[in-house]
């Protein structure tokens, strides 16, 4: 299925019927190239409808929902955001929140009891544990 352009997804989250998704447009690996978030509707897994996308800094490489914000960790660390809060509760509309710089790539994220842990592209440093309130 085509989403619209992102030709190199590197991340997914489903909830529920929602398929959120962050890539670049250009491949996987681009440099200079903005990634792009996407959330999907797969009610009917042969026919997806995209319900909103947004063009980001940086390619996610990690990527959590709650279906209210959505969180996506970025390749990026000269953006100073690699940690991004989403505000995704109309889809049509996705809003940046919050960011946080790591100073350094995210290259994965999940998430448990309110807690978000991000492995970094570091030897000196490769997790982060974020607690959202």
């Amino acid at each position: 299925y085509d989403i619209g352009g992102a030709s190199g997804a590197q991340t997914i989250y489903v909830l529920n019927n929602t398929l959120y998704a962050g890539g670049s447009p250009a491949g996987f690996g681009s440099q200079g190239v903005p990634g792009q978030f996407f959330i999907l509707d797969i009610t009917t897994p042969s026919a997806p409808a995209v319900l909103g996308t947004k063009t980001i800094g940086g390619t996610p490489y990690g990527l959590l929902s709650n279906g209210v914000l959505g969180i996506t960790g970025s390749n990026k660390s000269p953006l100073g955001k690699e940690f991004q809060i989403w505000d995704v509760s109309t889809p049509s509309n996705i809003q940046l929140c919050s960011s946080t710089d790591f100073n350094t790539p995210v290259t994965s994220m999940v998430s448990q009891n309110g807690y978000y842990y991000a492995t970094l592209k570091s030897n000196t440093d490769p997790l982060r544990i974020v607690k959202l309130y």
